[in-house]
């Protein structure tokens, strides 16, 4: 019956052969089907049990069975759960949509549950695999639960707190919180797999990015200001090496310590002042990263206007803002591979810093 499978698959792949393939499928079919049979329902025998049922499937999938394939899946899942390959199954069993899979894995996972009991993790994989049709399916509590039981079987398979995150993001704006609390789960247990994650494909990053940017209320005391600084520590966590996330946070940090402080939530994460903390600490990270009139500004603007402390060292940064400034916009940058309005931003900077200083020197008893 083993031998059948693989010789049947190679004559059904052209047209003169193609009956002999179909007629040698079928016969393995039955003779996988009767060595099962005479080998009982005995969980010694759990790895020849799961082959021969594993074997069977290959066999119906080529005859175009994909209901019989199923059932022959979920028995072998019953037997061993770790020796399917769960992701070319995605491929083998799929259709006009991935029902039939994610259906596979539910019935397989209860087979599994009732043949050995409820407390064993070798079906963690099945889990992870059930979760990630599910969320592409746009089944997303479905996705989460599943995530979920997966790392609860086997905490190593982190990588699905990213989709756990995912999913609650895709469920929109007002689940954004939950899918921070994921992400952050993430970076604590492994925030170099995080980090991957997010960098190995660009519209990772993007759903953090746009997170920010739909919660972000600029210059208000709004309380989403404080979840868009979880984000923006979220770009940070996964790219330290960004001088434009550390910005992000600067701004993020800033508007949220503005939120707290206005608004007083009792629930705050944070206070106020640690908030403008993270904002100065933050645009020093920019800073140091890249030397734009910009952050030095911004960061100046945190000590003056928010801590209200190191008034000289905000002096001395409005002093290197508006000299930088005005060096780069008598040439000294080249302005031409940076977004459209970088120029303006560095003119508001220049602007900006020769006023707060002067409203600094004022607020100092100087001239």
């Amino acid at each position: 019956g083993r031998i059948l499978p693989a010789h049947g698959a190679a004559l059904v792949g052209d047209e003169g052969t193609k009956k002999d393939g179909e007629k040698a499928l079928r016969e393995a079919v039955g003779h996988l089907g009767s060595a099962a049979k005479s080998l009982g329902a005995d969980s010694k025998t759990a790895a020849d049990l799961c082959d021969l049922s594993m074997q069977k499937a290959v066999a119906q999938l080529y005859l175009g069975l994909r209901d019989e394939a199923s059932s022959s899946y979920v028995t072998a899942i019953r037997w061993d759960p770790t020796k399917l390959d769960y992701g070319q199954m995605l491929t083998s069993l799929k259709g006009e949509d991935d029902s039939l899979y994610i259906e596979t894995l539910g019935k397989g996972s209860k087979a599994f549950a009732k043949q050995w009991g409820d407390g064993q993790n070798a079906d963690a994989g099945l889990h992870w695999w059930r979760g990630y049709a599910q969320h592409f399916a746009g089944q997303y509590d479905d996705s989460i639960t599943s995530f979920e039981t997966s790392i609860e079987k086997f905490p190593s398979y982190t990588s699905g707190l990213w989709y756990i995150g995912l999913s609650h993001w895709q469920k929109g704006v007002e689940h954004f919180p939950k899918a921070a609390e994921a992400w952050e789960r993430y970076v604590v247990v492994n925030p170099r797999e995080y980090a991957q994650t997010v960098q190995s494909v660009p519209t990772n990053a993007g759903y953090i990015g746009k997170a920010v940017q739909l919660l972000w209320k600029d210059g208000q005391p709004h309380l989403d200001n404080v979840q868009a600084a979880r984000f923006a520590e979220l770009l940070v966590a996964a790219d330290r090496t960004r001088p434009e996330y550390w910005s992000s946070l600067g701004v993020m940090s800033r508007d949220a310590g503005f939120a707290v402080a206005q608004r007083k939530p009792k629930d705050a994460p944070k206070s106020a002042e640690q908030l403008y903390d993270r904002a100065w600490e933050a645009y020093q990270r920019a800073a140091d990263l890249e030397r734009r009139p910009e952050f030095l500004n911004d960061g100046a603007v945190i000590l003056h206007y928010y801590l209200e402390r190191d008034y000289e060292r905000a002096i001395e940064l409005y002093d290197e803002a508006e000299k930088l400034g005005k060096e780069w916009l008598e040439g000294a940058h080249d302005f031409s591979n940076e977004a459209p309005d970088a120029r303006s931003v560095v003119e508001t900077a220049v602007r900006d810093a020769g006023n707060n200083r002067a409203a600094l020197k004022k607020k100092m008893g100087g001239s």
